[in-house]
Protein backbone atom coordinates (compact mmCIF):
# COMPACT_ATOMS: atom_id res chain seq x y z
CA UNK A 1 0.00 0.00 0.00
CA UNK A 2 2.67 2.49 1.00
CA UNK A 3 4.13 1.79 -2.34
CA UNK A 4 1.08 2.48 -4.23
CA UNK A 5 1.01 5.61 -2.43
CA UNK A 6 4.60 6.33 -2.97
CA UNK A 7 4.01 5.68 -6.80
CA UNK A 8 0.98 8.51 -7.28
CA UNK A 9 3.11 10.90 -5.60
CA UNK A 10 5.89 10.95 -7.74
CA UNK A 11 3.62 10.24 -10.96
CA UNK A 12 1.68 13.65 -9.42
CA UNK A 13 5.26 15.14 -8.95
CA UNK A 14 6.12 14.77 -13.19
CA UNK A 15 2.78 15.57 -14.48
CA UNK A 16 2.61 18.85 -12.62
CA UNK A 17 6.07 19.71 -13.89
CA UNK A 18 5.50 18.66 -17.13
CA UNK A 19 2.88 21.08 -17.39
CA UNK A 20 4.50 23.93 -16.37
CA UNK A 21 7.04 23.27 -18.44
CA UNK A 22 5.34 23.55 -21.49
CA UNK A 23 3.52 26.30 -20.55
CA UNK A 24 6.74 28.20 -19.84
CA UNK A 25 8.17 27.23 -23.07
CA UNK A 26 4.59 28.46 -24.97
CA UNK A 27 4.99 32.00 -23.34
CA UNK A 28 8.90 32.21 -24.34
CA UNK A 29 7.45 31.38 -28.21
CA UNK A 30 4.79 33.57 -27.78
CA UNK A 31 6.89 36.54 -26.08
CA UNK A 32 9.60 35.68 -28.80
CA UNK A 33 7.11 36.19 -31.85
CA UNK A 34 5.61 39.32 -30.44
CA UNK A 35 9.26 40.66 -30.35
CA UNK A 36 9.94 39.89 -33.59
CA UNK A 37 6.68 41.02 -35.29
CA UNK A 38 7.22 45.12 -33.36
CA UNK A 39 10.91 44.82 -34.43
CA UNK A 40 9.72 44.31 -38.18
CA UNK A 41 7.41 46.95 -37.78
CA UNK A 42 9.87 49.06 -36.06
CA UNK A 43 11.99 48.04 -39.44
CA UNK A 44 8.52 49.20 -41.98
CA UNK A 45 8.43 52.24 -39.87
CA UNK A 46 11.86 53.54 -40.38
CA UNK A 47 12.83 51.94 -43.84
CA UNK A 48 10.45 52.70 -46.91
CA UNK A 49 11.09 54.03 -50.49
CA UNK A 50 8.61 55.21 -53.34
CA UNK A 51 8.52 55.59 -56.71
CA UNK A 52 6.77 57.66 -58.99
CA UNK A 53 7.03 58.12 -62.60
CA UNK A 54 5.73 61.22 -64.96
CA UNK A 55 3.93 61.41 -68.26
CA UNK A 56 4.69 63.47 -71.47
CA UNK A 57 2.76 64.32 -74.64
CA UNK A 58 5.18 65.93 -77.16
CA UNK A 59 6.26 65.87 -81.09
CA UNK A 60 8.56 64.18 -83.02
CA UNK A 61 11.50 65.19 -83.01
CA UNK A 62 10.95 67.48 -79.64
CA UNK A 63 12.63 66.68 -76.56
CA UNK A 64 10.60 67.33 -73.10
CA UNK A 65 11.71 66.41 -69.44
CA UNK A 66 9.35 64.24 -67.82
CA UNK A 67 9.54 64.59 -63.76
CA UNK A 68 10.30 61.48 -61.52
CA UNK A 69 10.19 61.52 -58.01
CA UNK A 70 12.01 58.96 -55.78
CA UNK A 71 11.01 59.43 -51.69
CA UNK A 72 12.83 58.12 -48.56
CA UNK A 73 9.11 57.62 -46.63
CA UNK A 74 10.91 56.04 -43.27
CA UNK A 75 12.91 57.56 -40.88
CA UNK A 76 15.82 55.85 -41.45
CA UNK A 77 18.32 57.65 -44.44
CA UNK A 78 18.66 55.33 -46.78
CA UNK A 79 21.52 55.08 -49.91
CA UNK A 80 20.50 55.13 -53.58
CA UNK A 81 22.89 52.64 -55.03
CA UNK A 82 22.08 52.74 -58.59
CA UNK A 83 19.27 53.82 -60.99
CA UNK A 84 18.32 52.84 -64.48
CA UNK A 85 15.76 52.82 -67.36
CA UNK A 86 13.89 49.45 -67.88
CA UNK A 87 11.74 49.89 -71.37
CA UNK A 88 9.09 48.35 -71.46
CA UNK A 89 8.55 47.14 -75.21
CA UNK A 90 11.08 47.13 -78.18
CA UNK A 91 10.13 50.97 -79.56
CA UNK A 92 10.31 51.92 -76.21
CA UNK A 93 14.70 51.64 -76.85
CA UNK A 94 16.73 54.24 -76.47
CA UNK A 95 13.92 57.00 -76.16
CA UNK A 96 14.44 57.67 -72.68
CA UNK A 97 17.65 59.00 -71.07
CA UNK A 98 18.56 60.52 -67.57
CA UNK A 99 19.46 64.39 -67.77
CA UNK A 100 21.51 64.76 -65.10
CA UNK A 101 23.80 61.25 -65.45
CA UNK A 102 24.80 61.34 -61.91
CA UNK A 103 21.61 60.12 -61.09
CA UNK A 104 22.08 57.07 -61.84
CA UNK A 105 25.40 56.45 -59.91
CA UNK A 106 23.92 56.40 -56.54
CA UNK A 107 23.19 59.17 -53.81
CA UNK A 108 22.36 59.25 -50.39
CA UNK A 109 18.61 60.47 -49.14
CA UNK A 110 17.65 61.16 -45.74
CA UNK A 111 14.76 60.53 -44.30
CA UNK A 112 11.71 61.98 -45.29
CA UNK A 113 13.49 63.48 -48.17
CA UNK A 114 12.79 62.90 -51.86
CA UNK A 115 14.13 64.15 -54.48
CA UNK A 116 13.11 64.81 -58.56
CA UNK A 117 14.83 62.52 -60.88
CA UNK A 118 14.92 64.11 -64.48
CA UNK A 119 14.30 62.12 -67.90
CA UNK A 120 14.62 63.57 -71.21
CA UNK A 121 12.23 61.93 -73.68
CA UNK A 122 13.33 61.68 -77.11
CA UNK A 123 10.98 60.46 -79.95
CA UNK A 124 12.28 60.01 -83.12
CA UNK A 125 10.39 61.17 -86.43
CA UNK A 126 9.55 57.18 -87.73
CA UNK A 127 10.82 56.46 -91.68
CA UNK A 128 7.97 56.20 -94.57
CA UNK A 129 4.41 56.47 -93.52
CA UNK A 130 4.15 58.73 -89.49
CA UNK A 131 1.76 57.18 -87.19
CA UNK A 132 -0.63 60.13 -85.31
CA UNK A 133 1.01 58.42 -82.06
CA UNK A 134 3.13 56.20 -81.12
CA UNK A 135 3.40 55.44 -76.97
CA UNK A 136 6.62 54.39 -75.40
CA UNK A 137 6.85 53.19 -71.68
CA UNK A 138 9.66 51.99 -68.95
CA UNK A 139 10.21 51.32 -65.01
CA UNK A 140 12.13 53.43 -63.40
CA UNK A 141 14.62 51.14 -61.28
CA UNK A 142 15.82 52.15 -57.69
CA UNK A 143 18.39 49.61 -56.25
CA UNK A 144 19.33 50.53 -52.25
CA UNK A 145 20.17 49.40 -49.59
CA UNK A 146 16.39 48.74 -47.05
CA UNK A 147 15.69 45.31 -46.08
CA UNK A 148 12.39 45.16 -47.94
CA UNK A 149 12.61 47.00 -51.05
CA UNK A 150 16.30 46.54 -52.17
CA UNK A 151 14.82 46.51 -55.79
CA UNK A 152 12.22 49.16 -55.69
CA UNK A 153 10.13 49.60 -59.12
CA UNK A 154 8.31 52.90 -60.43
CA UNK A 155 4.67 52.50 -59.45
CA UNK A 156 3.27 53.34 -62.96
CA UNK A 157 5.92 53.57 -66.21
CA UNK A 158 7.36 56.17 -67.42
CA UNK A 159 5.04 57.26 -70.35
CA UNK A 160 5.90 59.42 -73.35
CA UNK A 161 3.68 59.97 -75.70
CA UNK A 162 4.59 60.89 -79.24
CA UNK A 163 2.13 62.58 -81.78
CA UNK A 164 1.95 63.52 -85.49
CA UNK A 165 -1.32 65.74 -86.82
CA UNK A 166 -2.42 66.32 -89.87
CA UNK A 167 -4.62 68.94 -91.06
CA UNK A 168 -6.04 69.90 -94.25
CA UNK A 169 -6.65 73.48 -95.76
CA UNK A 170 -9.08 74.39 -99.01
CA UNK A 171 -9.01 77.02 -101.52
CA UNK A 172 -12.15 77.88 -102.86
CA UNK A 173 -12.58 80.42 -105.90
CA UNK A 174 -15.55 82.32 -105.99
CA UNK A 175 -15.94 81.00 -110.21
CA UNK A 176 -14.20 78.69 -111.75
CA UNK A 177 -14.56 80.39 -115.30
CA UNK A 178 -13.31 83.84 -115.79
CA UNK A 179 -13.14 86.39 -118.66
CA UNK A 180 -10.56 88.69 -119.69
CA UNK A 181 -10.11 92.14 -117.26
CA UNK A 182 -12.20 89.92 -114.49
CA UNK A 183 -11.15 89.29 -110.71
CA UNK A 184 -11.82 86.28 -109.01
CA UNK A 185 -12.22 85.89 -105.41
CA UNK A 186 -10.35 82.73 -103.44
CA UNK A 187 -10.54 82.02 -100.05
CA UNK A 188 -7.98 79.79 -98.06
CA UNK A 189 -9.88 77.88 -95.28
CA UNK A 190 -8.13 76.05 -92.44
CA UNK A 191 -10.87 72.41 -92.61
CA UNK A 192 -12.14 71.45 -89.21
CA UNK A 193 -9.33 68.70 -87.25
CA UNK A 194 -7.21 67.74 -84.66
CA UNK A 195 -6.51 70.07 -81.86
CA UNK A 196 -3.29 71.52 -82.75
CA UNK A 197 -2.21 73.31 -79.53
CA UNK A 198 0.83 71.05 -79.09
CA UNK A 199 2.28 72.64 -82.34
CA UNK A 200 2.65 75.71 -80.60
CA UNK A 201 2.24 77.75 -84.10
CA UNK A 202 3.10 81.41 -83.87
CA UNK A 203 4.01 82.42 -87.09
CA UNK A 204 3.04 80.65 -90.58
CA UNK A 205 3.69 81.31 -94.40
CA UNK A 206 1.17 80.47 -96.93
CA UNK A 207 1.84 80.27 -100.43
CA UNK A 208 0.13 80.30 -103.62
CA UNK A 209 0.72 79.53 -107.13
CA UNK A 210 -0.84 80.70 -110.81
CA UNK A 211 -0.22 80.86 -113.93
CA UNK A 212 1.46 84.57 -114.49
CA UNK A 213 0.24 84.38 -118.05
CA UNK A 214 -2.63 85.32 -117.74
CA UNK A 215 -3.25 86.13 -113.90
CA UNK A 216 -1.97 88.35 -111.61
CA UNK A 217 -2.69 89.33 -107.75
CA UNK A 218 -1.57 92.92 -106.20
CA UNK A 219 -0.42 93.25 -102.42
CA UNK A 220 -3.62 95.70 -101.69
CA UNK A 221 -6.12 92.20 -102.85
CA UNK A 222 -4.54 89.72 -100.11
CA UNK A 223 -6.12 90.44 -96.59
CA UNK A 224 -6.24 88.12 -93.50
CA UNK A 225 -9.29 85.85 -93.26
CA UNK A 226 -11.98 86.16 -90.51
CA UNK A 227 -10.96 82.99 -88.80
CA UNK A 228 -7.59 84.90 -87.57
CA UNK A 229 -8.30 88.45 -88.55
CA UNK A 230 -8.08 89.56 -84.69
CA UNK A 231 -5.47 87.25 -83.44
CA UNK A 232 -2.88 87.14 -86.75
CA UNK A 233 -1.38 89.80 -88.50
CA UNK A 234 0.14 90.05 -92.22
CA UNK A 235 4.28 90.50 -91.57
CA UNK A 236 4.98 90.42 -95.08
CA UNK A 237 3.41 89.49 -98.24
CA UNK A 238 6.15 88.71 -101.48
CA UNK A 239 5.25 89.15 -104.77
CA UNK A 240 6.32 87.08 -107.80
CA UNK A 241 5.02 87.82 -110.86
CA UNK A 242 7.24 86.58 -113.43
CA UNK A 243 6.77 82.71 -111.92
CA UNK A 244 3.11 83.46 -110.64
CA UNK A 245 3.95 83.38 -106.93
CA UNK A 246 3.18 84.83 -103.84
CA UNK A 247 3.99 84.46 -99.89
CA UNK A 248 2.49 85.73 -97.11
CA UNK A 249 4.10 85.42 -93.98
CA UNK A 250 1.26 85.88 -90.48
CA UNK A 251 2.39 86.20 -86.80
CA UNK A 252 0.77 86.58 -83.30
CA UNK A 253 2.62 87.62 -80.14
CA UNK A 254 -0.04 86.10 -78.13
CA UNK A 255 -2.27 83.87 -79.79
CA UNK A 256 -1.41 80.23 -81.52
CA UNK A 257 -3.03 78.63 -84.31
CA UNK A 258 -5.42 76.31 -83.38
CA UNK A 259 -8.93 76.54 -84.05
CA UNK A 260 -10.12 72.72 -84.56
CA UNK A 261 -13.39 73.53 -86.09
CA UNK A 262 -11.83 75.47 -89.29
CA UNK A 263 -12.19 78.74 -90.78
CA UNK A 264 -11.12 81.14 -93.27
CA UNK A 265 -7.80 82.50 -92.64
CA UNK A 266 -6.61 84.04 -95.97
CA UNK A 267 -8.80 86.01 -98.86
CA UNK A 268 -7.35 87.18 -102.07
CA UNK A 269 -8.25 88.31 -105.65
CA UNK A 270 -7.21 86.88 -108.68
CA UNK A 271 -7.14 89.68 -111.47
CA UNK A 272 -7.45 88.61 -115.69
CA UNK A 273 -5.67 89.94 -118.50
CA UNK A 274 -5.18 88.91 -122.09
CA UNK A 275 -2.60 86.22 -121.83
CA UNK A 276 0.68 86.29 -124.03
CA UNK A 277 -0.54 83.25 -125.76
CA UNK A 278 -3.18 80.46 -126.50
CA UNK A 279 -2.86 79.48 -122.77
CA UNK A 280 -6.02 79.78 -120.82
CA UNK A 281 -5.82 77.21 -118.16
CA UNK A 282 -4.27 77.97 -114.39
CA UNK A 283 -3.93 75.56 -111.56
CA UNK A 284 -4.06 77.66 -108.67
CA UNK A 285 -2.30 76.46 -105.24
CA UNK A 286 -1.35 76.99 -101.65
CA UNK A 287 0.50 75.87 -98.85
CA UNK A 288 0.83 76.39 -95.20
CA UNK A 289 4.28 76.19 -94.40
CA UNK A 290 5.80 75.90 -90.79
CA UNK A 291 8.47 75.46 -88.42
CA UNK A 292 7.13 72.22 -86.58
CA UNK A 293 7.05 69.92 -89.51
CA UNK A 294 7.85 67.12 -87.65
CA UNK A 295 4.78 67.88 -85.39
CA UNK A 296 2.13 68.43 -87.86
CA UNK A 297 1.37 68.29 -91.72
CA UNK A 298 -0.92 70.34 -93.67
CA UNK A 299 -2.13 68.79 -96.61
CA UNK A 300 -3.83 70.90 -99.27
CA UNK A 301 -6.75 70.87 -101.78
CA UNK A 302 -6.67 72.80 -104.15
CA UNK A 303 -8.72 74.35 -107.33
CA UNK A 304 -8.51 75.37 -111.09
CA UNK A 305 -9.50 78.73 -113.27
CA UNK A 306 -10.54 78.63 -116.53
CA UNK A 307 -10.41 81.95 -119.11
CA UNK A 308 -13.36 82.73 -120.60
CA UNK A 309 -14.50 80.93 -123.70
CA UNK A 310 -15.99 83.91 -125.04
CA UNK A 311 -12.67 85.52 -124.94
CA UNK A 312 -10.70 83.40 -127.49
CA UNK A 313 -11.25 85.63 -130.13
CA UNK A 314 -9.54 88.43 -128.02
CA UNK A 315 -6.68 86.28 -127.31
CA UNK A 316 -5.58 85.21 -130.99
CA UNK A 317 -6.51 88.82 -132.66
CA UNK A 318 -4.95 90.82 -129.94
CA UNK A 319 -1.66 90.22 -129.05
CA UNK A 320 1.32 91.78 -126.37
CA UNK A 321 2.09 94.32 -129.57
CA UNK A 322 -0.24 96.78 -128.39
CA UNK A 323 2.12 96.96 -125.19
CA UNK A 324 4.81 98.76 -125.88
CA UNK A 325 7.39 101.09 -124.48
CA UNK A 326 8.04 102.77 -127.82
CA UNK A 327 10.38 106.09 -127.42
CA UNK A 328 12.25 107.35 -124.23
CA UNK A 329 13.03 111.08 -125.56
CA UNK A 330 15.57 112.38 -125.89
CA UNK A 331 18.07 110.11 -125.57
CA UNK A 332 21.19 110.59 -124.82
CA UNK A 333 19.29 113.33 -121.75
CA UNK A 334 20.76 116.36 -120.65
CA UNK A 335 19.73 118.27 -117.90
CA UNK A 336 15.97 117.99 -117.12
CA UNK A 337 13.02 115.62 -117.79
CA UNK A 338 12.87 112.72 -120.40
CA UNK A 339 9.35 111.68 -121.95
CA UNK A 340 8.67 107.89 -121.75
CA UNK A 341 5.89 106.86 -124.09
CA UNK A 342 4.07 103.74 -124.09
CA UNK A 343 1.03 102.14 -125.02
CA UNK A 344 -1.31 99.49 -123.33
CA UNK A 345 -3.26 97.34 -125.43
CA UNK A 346 -5.79 95.60 -122.15
CA UNK A 347 -6.71 97.38 -118.83
CA UNK A 348 -3.86 96.16 -116.26
CA UNK A 349 -1.93 97.26 -113.30
CA UNK A 350 0.94 98.79 -114.77
CA UNK A 351 4.31 99.96 -114.02
CA UNK A 352 7.69 101.64 -115.30
CA UNK A 353 10.70 101.84 -112.97
CA UNK A 354 13.86 103.16 -113.91
CA UNK A 355 17.50 101.08 -112.57
CA UNK A 356 20.89 102.32 -112.53
CA UNK A 357 23.40 100.15 -113.89
CA UNK A 358 23.63 97.83 -110.81
CA UNK A 359 20.11 96.90 -110.88
CA UNK A 360 18.94 99.82 -107.92
CA UNK A 361 15.68 100.60 -108.60
CA UNK A 362 16.02 104.78 -108.61
CA UNK A 363 12.27 105.97 -109.44
CA UNK A 364 8.74 104.78 -110.11
CA UNK A 365 7.42 106.89 -112.42
CA UNK A 366 4.06 104.64 -112.93
CA UNK A 367 2.49 101.92 -110.56
CA UNK A 368 -1.25 102.22 -110.98
CA UNK A 369 -3.85 100.23 -113.28
CA UNK A 370 -4.35 101.91 -116.88
CA UNK A 371 -6.92 101.65 -119.66
CA UNK A 372 -6.14 100.77 -123.09
CA UNK A 373 -4.37 103.61 -124.78
CA UNK A 374 -1.11 105.81 -125.44
CA UNK A 375 0.67 107.49 -122.73
CA UNK A 376 3.70 109.63 -122.29
CA UNK A 377 5.29 110.28 -118.76
CA UNK A 378 7.85 112.99 -117.78
CA UNK A 379 10.33 111.95 -115.76
CA UNK A 380 12.89 113.91 -114.01
CA UNK A 381 16.53 113.25 -114.81
CA UNK A 382 18.23 116.59 -113.28
CA UNK A 383 20.05 114.64 -110.38
CA UNK A 384 20.77 111.64 -111.99
CA UNK A 385 24.96 111.27 -112.02
CA UNK A 386 26.31 110.54 -116.07
CA UNK A 387 25.91 107.23 -117.03
CA UNK A 388 23.46 104.35 -118.85
CA UNK A 389 19.79 103.49 -117.02
CA UNK A 390 17.22 100.84 -117.64
CA UNK A 391 13.61 101.71 -118.44
CA UNK A 392 11.04 98.70 -117.14
CA UNK A 393 7.36 98.61 -118.40
CA UNK A 394 5.30 95.91 -116.97
CA UNK A 395 1.57 95.17 -117.59
CA UNK A 396 0.08 92.26 -116.86
CA UNK A 397 2.72 89.54 -117.69
CA UNK A 398 4.23 92.20 -120.56
CA UNK A 399 7.85 92.92 -119.60
CA UNK A 400 10.30 95.39 -121.74
CA UNK A 401 13.08 97.00 -121.42
CA UNK A 402 14.84 100.01 -122.90
CA UNK A 403 18.52 101.95 -121.89
CA UNK A 404 18.96 105.23 -122.01
CA UNK A 405 21.70 107.63 -121.25
CA UNK A 406 22.21 110.63 -119.57
CA UNK A 407 25.20 112.97 -120.29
Amino acid sequence: MKNLILLYLVISFCLVNCVFCYTQTDDLIASSYDWGKKRIDNLANTQGIRVTAGEVTTCFDDPQIIKCVVTNIGSDDLYIDSMAIQPLDPQSVGVFDFVNPTDKIGFLLNGGMYREIEIRYSPQRPDGLIPNLITHKANLVVYNNTIFTPVAISETPIIGNAIHIFRGSTLVLSKNIACIEDSVEARISLNPGEDIRLANIKDFEISVNYNPNFLKVIEEDIQVGDLINSKFNIEQININDVKGEFLVKLNSKTDILNFPNGGEILKFKLRTFLPNALDSTSEIMHQILIDCANCIDFYSFNNTLILCFNDYWRIIHLSTFWNTLKNIRPNPAGEGKINIEFSIGIKNFTEIKIYDITGQNIAIAVSEVLEPGIYNVPVDVSNLPIGAYWCDLISGSYHETKMFIVK
